[in-house]
């Protein structure tokens, strides 16, 4: 289309130089024949002047040849004004092609302005899908953030578990210490569960698996020991339990045999009360009543006493001996009864020791039952939490690499998404560049075709103004033709009231009657003529100015309805000024 507006634009010059040509052509036949008029004016009044005799074939001559010059007037306005037509039309053609090919080209425009906002929306869409893509992947940010937040408050919480562990194992260790030997209880801390399942798991969660391993088998150990430690005590309780009934038995024993002895011993003085007279007798009988109870007791240390007894008895044999013997002998007897008392509570007091350290064992028992009693439930607790922990966190890195992946897909998307998009905005610029280079071709030819356009209006208002002048021109001429007929007619009248004043008498000799040359045929002729005038002078009138401008109204019209006129400003008072300044000019 910008290719064919150069040819349309010179085809309309051409129409428009070929117009004026007729134009002037026309003006020029105009010019001519109102020469012609001129000279058969001039002829006709020669002839008048010549020869009166000749005035009526003057006078038809000069009538035909008026008629003849007024009519070939009439034929070159006529043509001047259709040549002007033709102009008109021609250039009202190459406007409405001009205006077609410029409402073409402003559709094109409006496909380019099209695409133009097409490719705008979809910037934009894809400016909303990047931001889009940023605002997924800072919640993406986000929740990975929440999910390490979690993962380090895991951690810290199974390290604080493992420090606990720990000093659960410690303290196992240290009662276990009490129980068994370290060698042993190091060999079952280093042991490992033969029922236990390794699982890919963190440092952190290995450490604490660890520790609760060998806490659960410091435990083990802990109780095989406490029952050990039960059952052996158990054991002294009942040892301890037998010797002391067998104590109380004795004592009773000894009781009973220090009641016999005393009795004994009070009826070893009323004998000697009664019998001092058998010392002897009487010795030899507490002797033998005293071993017989030593004996019978188990203590073999009287026997040495009576043996010396015997022998002072022996060697001396006063009453006094005897009675010191007899003291010695209750010494001896209250010696014993002494060491026994103390014996019997000694032996009291370890009972009462063994009972309370019974005791103190029992509850350290009840204790330590209670310690691995709630030791075992926090373990179940820790191993409970360990598996909620396990699994939350087997939860969790699964939920990280979803949302790990999800990333990756997202950060896939939204780099296809920019290269596609970097695709579109270096396709777009490219259009863009290209509807550039065109709008600016459509401007340049725009700029071409309005100058051509400026040139052919004022070729258009040239034409035009020529053609007014030329027909001002003929209206002119045949107003003075006119004037110089109804002269040559007032002439002629003038001639024939002159003739028939001056030859009334030759009325019947002159031979107008055979020529049938009346003055009512004169009459009747110059009527003709002047008829006929009237008519090449409405003709004329015809092709004026009031139709010139309502073509010229109408080309305006047909322009200001296009819209690069408007653009172009091709309004009706830039045309009037410049139809005025080539009047203008034309008048000067």
């Amino acid at each position: 289309m910008a290719v064919a507006l150069p040819g349309m634009a010179a085809l309309g010059v051409g129409a428009g130089i070929l117009a004026v040509v007729g134009a002037v052509k026309a003006a020029g036949l105009v010019s001519d024949a109102i020469g012609g008029v001129v000279e058969l004016v001039g002829g006709a009044g020669r002839a008048i002047g010549e020869a009166v005799g000749g005035a009526a074939e003057a006078a038809v001559g000069a009538g035909r040849a008026i008629g003849e010059a007024v009519g070939g007037a009439t034929e070159a306005a006529i043509g001047a004004s259709q040549a002007i037509g033709e102009a008109v039309g021609g250039a009202s053609r190459v406007v409405s092609e001009v205006a077609t090919t410029v409402t073409g080209e402003s559709i094109q425009k409006d496909d380019c302005e099209e695409k133009l906002s097409d490719c705008e929306n979809r910037n934009r869409c894809l400016q909303l899908e990047n931001k889009n893509c940023e605002i997924e992947k800072a919640i993406c940010k986000a929740r990975v953030k929440r999910l390490e937040s979690a993962k380090e408050k895991s951690n810290v919480f199974l390290l604080k578990l493992s420090i606990s562990l720990r000093l659960v194992k410690e303290t196992l260790i240290r009662i276990t210490y009490d129980f068994a030997d370290e060698e042993k209880v190091e060999i079952y801390t280093k042991e490992i569960d033969e029922l236990g399942v390794e699982f890919e798991l963190e440092e952190e969660l290995k450490a604490v698996s660890n520790e609760l391993m060998a806490v659960t088998n410091i435990m083990k150990v802990a109780k095989l020991k406490v029952y050990e430690y039960k059952e052996s005590r158990k054991k002294e309780k009942i040892k301890l339990e037998n010797s002391v009934v067998s104590l109380t038995e004795e004592k009773k024993k000894i009781n009973s045999l220090l009641k016999i002895a005393l009795v004994e011993m009070d009826a070893a003085e009323m004998s000697l009360s009664r019998l001092n007279e058998n010392i002897e007798q009487k010795r030899a009988a507490i002797l033998q009543i005293v071993e017989s109870g030593l004996q019978s007791v188990g203590f073999g240390s009287g026997e040495n006493s009576l043996e010396s007894s015997r022998t002072k008895v022996d060697t001396s044999g006063d009453s006094r001996e005897c009675e010191e013997e007899v003291e010695s002998l209750a010494s001896t007897v209250e010696r014993i009864m002494k060491n026994l008392n103390l014996k019997i509570t000694q032996l009291r007091r370890s009972l009462e020791d063994s009972r309370s350290n019974n005791e103190h064992l029992q509850s350290l028992t009840k204790k330590q039952a209670q310690d691995i009693v709630e030791n075992m439930l926090y373990i179940k607790e820790l191993e409970d939490r360990e598996r909620m922990l396990g699994q939350n966190v087997e939860g969790l890195m699964v939920k990280i690499k979803e949302a790990e992946a999800e990333v990756a897909r997202w950060r896939e998307a939204c780099e296809l998404e920019i290269e596609s998009g970097k695709h579109e905005i270096e396709q777009r610029d490219i259009v863009v560049a290209i509807l550039t280079q065109e709008l600016e071709k459509t401007k340049t030819d725009l700029d071409i075709s309005n100058r051509k356009l400026n040139k052919k209006e004022e070729l258009a208002a040239a034409a035009q103004a020529t053609a007014e002048m030329s027909l001002q021109l003929a209206d002119s001429t045949v107003t003075r033709l006119r004037e110089r007929a109804e002269e040559l007619s007032k002439q002629l009248e003038e001639a024939e009231s002159r003739y028939r004043n001056r030859y009334k008498l030759r009325h019947i000799c002159w031979p107008w009657q055979t020529l049938k040359l009346s003055t009512a045929t004169m009459n009747n002729r110059v009527k003709n003529v002047k008829r006929m005038l009237s008519r090449c002078k409405k003709d004329a009138v015809k092709v004026n100015s009031a139709t010139m401008n309502n073509k010229v109204k109408n080309v305006r019209r047909m322009l200001s309805n296009c819209k690069p006129w408007r653009a172009l400003k091709l309004n009706t008072t830039t045309m009037n000024n410049r139809v005025k300044n080539v009047k203008r000019m034309l008048s000067n």
